[in-house]
């Protein structure tokens, strides 16, 4: 689908520039492993027009959290009991963690990304 700029006001702004008009790339085909659920909420979040556009409650009744799997109990989720030993590199290592919370590693340009859902 083309995105209009007509109905959003976009045109009359001072620093306007237009671009040649190109068609989108179908969600489906970027997140291949999502399911439908999944597409139409993006569909929804990501429309240009903001009249549009899902609003938060939208957003949270979508099927998308209504559809399995179902979400995880809180106390079912991870939890760091011990700020201190358990931060440190030897502390995460022992408890299966790969990398610490927080801190980002240099990713390497060659490797492809994979998104798993």
């Amino acid at each position: 689908a083309v995105v209009s700029t007509q109905s959003t006001g976009v045109t009359d702004l001072p620093d306007y520039i237009a671009f040649k008009p190109c068609p989108s790339i179908p969600l489906a085909d970027i997140f291949v492993a999502a399911d439908d659920h999944t597409i139409n909420l993006l569909k929804d979040m990501f429309r240009f027009d903001p009249s549009k556009r899902c609003n938060c409650t939208e957003a949270l009744n979508s099927a998308y959290f209504f559809s399995d799997p179902p979400p995880t109990h809180p106390e079912e989720l991870p939890v760091v009991r011990d700020w201190g030993k358990e931060q440190s590199p030897e502390g995460l290592a022992s408890a299966g963690v790969k990398r610490p919370f927080g801190r980002i590693t240099p990713i390497d340009p060659s490797i492809s990304k994979k998104l798993i859902f």
